[in-house]
């Protein structure tokens, strides 16, 4: 369809603004969870913009006779209230006070959680009843009208990105609303109608009435009077260290030094003479700990960088865990990943290592310890003997030639990489068997492997450590992996040890000697006593043993078949694979009994909350679609009895919504690893599944001989696309993982294309066919497809963490298979 006048690209244009909204939308509000509370919420987010596309078709179904009538009304107000909800409906759940930790325990919190949720569902809900209509309204030229949408919808998630380099995310919610406003003004100027059946536009459907700019004009000042008056602003968790901080900051005790903003974090820097904080240094420590700043992610503790000039300063550090790797190997070459505050590096510059290779993935991170913070710091990240690196760890990992000495993994240590299990929800590709493998062959022969890790309890992070270092010795071939291995632990920590050869005598006295004099326990090493165990820390065993549950958990994983071990520990500890990358998931649900019986009413806190999170949101997804939008196409189905003479076609758009959404998903969590950062990931999957299904979809108005069997070709392209995909993406990613970011981020798009342009196509079609047979019925099949989206996108990030990627991918093929089997064996039913 080409555009036949300046009203018609008016119309497509408004038509993309109000889709970029509420993309923009989402991934403001994702990004906004993640700083007020915890990340885990984004899926509930997904969850609800799904949910209110699949409630406005209900909403259509029940009553399209009223949203016809008052088609020009429906539109410029329902534009309208989408930008103004969109602020004050995160406005007003940021004032609720929700603790998702005890949502199973009070019903105060219950019914919160379901206010929060209704507050965010709403914005979500105009946009879409305003989307929808427009889609029913010229379902004549639906190929065209549903490519708009993905474009909007796609550049959305790439603008929105792109505008976060530039200003807050308060702001951002303003300049959403803003331009919501703005697709509602254009609406009202423009004059699009559909395609008479001669093929001519004529227009019915928008007036040029002044009535119709009034909504856009009341929404802008409402607006602007709330922004000078009433500003949104983010207010964290109370339990979160950003909020801790702004206490003290009230009290004077401590003052903000900068804050960054960035799609990747927020980044606030504190200075305050109260902070002494020393990750895990022993009772026997002598030296003081040096003056600091505190360095916040996304309001939660990243580092604690110090205030000195000299590595003699930081001696304090030669009290913690990690000292054991230098003593053992005396390094020259040494590598932090992951490391954000400099205290590592000056560890290795006490111990005289030559070359310190810092590892950081954050470029605001880099920026602010290498420039703006340099002269308080010490110029840590200054030197002929630093050279800094702005990468994910385990994409330098596949790209470098160098070896090392010694290599930490840094960021294993801050509390912001996984507390309470708040981020067993997030991929971590570097403590991945496939990843620890990587870093023990970029050791030097007889280099150290090091992770330093705070205990928990019952044992859960330090004994997945461990598998996960047992199993990657096995997968490189080594011999006899409990000789390559030594894990020590204090009243705080432990601190896990893999070596590329074999620990010499020399080592193990070493290891004895340090041990006695910080007063730590040996968990393993190879000539172990029973006698040494659990000697300073006394913590308890499993019964009839003397030892504790670290050695005992040691012993067992050492064993030729571990599998009844990893089956029967309290916690899930086999550990992740690049397949399965979630180290942070340590859910066990049949151990749930336990945790009652053995913890009280206390139960809660000891499971991990962010797959909590996950089975809440699903479980609240299937309610709440299930009410919201089953029920009512039921109850709109008896108002209209004979409409609809088999459901069975409707199964079509159920499947597309499972297919396409477990797709998009995976391919989000897939493509982490090859662009080395979550947001870049989201936001070029995101903009080329849909910029590409949108010209999948403008492409398929060429199939108007026959609907069903371009719906067959599509779905048997899909099937054939999606095995290759099956059979080679991670071959290709490997392949290409060398290349920059740059190169990356376009390849991405290349590899993204050939299954999203199909993808695109089977759902226009189908509304054609429908509109050929059953037109009545387009609101319940859009209404269908989106509960089924609601499910799906919840469902496919707990698939993959129970069965993998490649699995999940798997099922959505399959779904596919079986919506082209519906058009095939049930095509007659199309046209009863």
């Amino acid at each position: 369809m080409s555009l036949r006048s300046h009203n018609d690209f008016t119309f497509f244009l408004a038509f993309f603004l109000l889709s970029f909204c509420i993309t923009a939308l989402e991934l403001t509000l994702i990004r906004s969870f993640a700083i007020t509370s915890f990340y885990h919420f984004s899926h509930l987010v997904i969850s609800l913009a799904l949910l209110g596309f699949g409630s406005s078709g209900a909403a259509l179904f029940l009553f399209f006779p009223f949203f016809h009538r008052t088609l020009r009304s429906v539109v410029s107000w329902g534009t309208c209230l989408f930008a103004l909800c969109s602020v004050f409906c995160f406005q007003s759940a940021l004032a609720l006070p929700l603790d998702i930790q005890y949502v199973l325990f009070s019903k105060s919190q219950t019914f919160l959680l379901f206010l929060y949720s209704l507050l965010c569902f709403i914005p979500f809900f105009l946009g879409a009843l305003v989307i929808g209509i427009i889609i029913i309204e010229h379902s004549n030229i639906v190929h065209s009208i549903y490519s708009v949408n993905l474009f909007g919808g796609g550049f959305g998630s790439c603008g929105i990105i792109l505008l976060m380099f530039l200003f807050p995310l308060e702001n951002l919610f303003y300049g959403v609303a803003t331009l919501a406003i703005i697709s509602a003004t254009l609406f009202a100027w423009a004059h699009p109608a559909p395609l008479d059946p001669a093929g001519e536009f004529n227009s019915i459907i928008y007036s040029g009435k002044l009535k119709l700019f009034l909504p856009s004009l009341i929404s802008f000042l409402i607006l602007l009077f709330c922004f000078g008056y009433a500003p949104l602003k983010l207010r964290p968790d109370a339990c979160k260290d950003l909020a801790h901080m702004q206490n003290l900051e009230k009290q004077n005790e401590a003052f903000l030094v900068t804050s960054h903003y960035s799609p990747r974090a927020k980044i606030d820097v504190f200075d305050s003479p109260l902070f002494h904080h020393v990750m895990f240094a022993s009772l026997a420590a002598s030296a003081p700990p040096p003056g600091q700043m505190a360095i916040l992610s996304d309001g939660n503790l990243l580092s604690t960088p110090f205030k000195i000039n000299n590595p003699e300063n930081a001696r304090i550090l030669t009290y913690t865990p990690t000292e054991l790797a230098y003593r053992l190997k005396r390094p020259a070459s040494v590598l932090l990943l992951g490391e954000s505050g400099g205290a590592d590096v000056w560890l290795a510059r006490l111990h005289g290592a030559e070359m310190i290779t810092v590892v950081q993935s954050n470029p605001q991170i880099c920026d602010l310890i290498g420039n703006t913070l340099s002269d308080s710091l010490g110029n840590v990240f200054k030197g002929s003997d630093i050279k800094l690196v702005c990468s994910e760890p385990r994409i330098f990992l596949e790209k470098t030639t160098e070896r090392f000495d010694l290599i930490k993994i840094v960021s294993l240590e801050s509390p912001a990489a996984g507390v309470s299990g708040r981020q067993s929800l997030h991929e971590n590709f570097m403590m991945t068997v496939e990843g620890i493998s990587q870093a023990l062959e970029t050791l030097q022969p007889g280099g150290i492997l090091t992770v330093t890790r705070g205990l928990q309890s019952p044992p859960r992070d330090n004994v997945k450590i461990l598998a996960t270092f047992i199993e990657a010795l096995e997968k490189i071939h080594v011999e006899a992996p409990p000789n390559h291995i030594m894990q020590i632990r204090n009243y705080l920590a432990a601190c896990t040890l893999a070596s590329s050869a074999p620990f010499s005598p020399e080592d193990l006295k070493e290891l004895r000697a340090f041990c006695n004099e910080l007063f730590m326990d040996i968990a393993w090493a190879p000539d172990l006593r029973s006698d040494e165990n659990n000697r300073f820390d006394i913590r308890q065993g499993p019964p009839g043993e003397s030892c504790c549950f670290y050695h005992y958990a040691a012993r067992q994983l050492f064993q030729k078949d571990r599998e009844p071990f990893y089956a029967s520990w309290a916690y899930h500890v086999k550990p992740a694979t690049d397949d399965k990358p979630y180290f942070f998931d340590f859910f066990r649900g049949r151990s749930l009994p336990s945790f009652v019986k053995g913890y009280g009413n206390q139960w809660f806190r000891r499971l991990e909350l962010g797959y909590v999170v996950l089975v809440i949101s699903l479980l609240f997804s299937i309610l709440a679609a299930g009410f919201l939008i089953i029920f009512p196409l039921i109850l709109g189905r008896r108002k209209r009895e004979g409409k609809i003479k088999n459901p069975a076609v409707l199964v079509y758009f159920a499947l597309l919504g499972v297919s396409y959404m477990m797709i998009e998903m995976v391919m989000i969590q897939k493509f982490i690893f090859f662009l080395g950062d979550p947001i870049y990931s989201a936001s070029m999957v995101l903009t080329g599944f849909l910029v590409f299904s949108g010209l999948g979809s403008l492409s398929s108005g060429k199939n108007a001989v026959s609907f069903d069997k371009g719906i067959r070709n599509n779905i048997a392209i899909i099937l054939v696309v999606g095995v290759s995909y099956l059979l080679s993406i991670d071959p290709l990613l490997r392949a290409f993982i060398h290349f920059s970011l740059g190169i990356r981020i376009i390849l991405s798009l290349f590899l993204i294309f050939p299954l999203a342009f199909p993808m695109g196509r089977p759902f226009p079609l189908g509304i054609s066919l429908l509109r050929q047979y059953l037109p009545c019925n387009i609101p319940l099949a859009w209404g269908v497809n989106g509960f089924f989206s609601v499910i799906a996108s919840t469902l496919a990030v707990m698939l993959s963490m129970s069965f993998g990627f490649m699995n999940v991918i798997l099922c959505a093929l399959v779904s596919y298979l079986l919506a082209g089997s519906v058009i095939f064996y049930y095509r007659s039913l199309w046209k009863q």
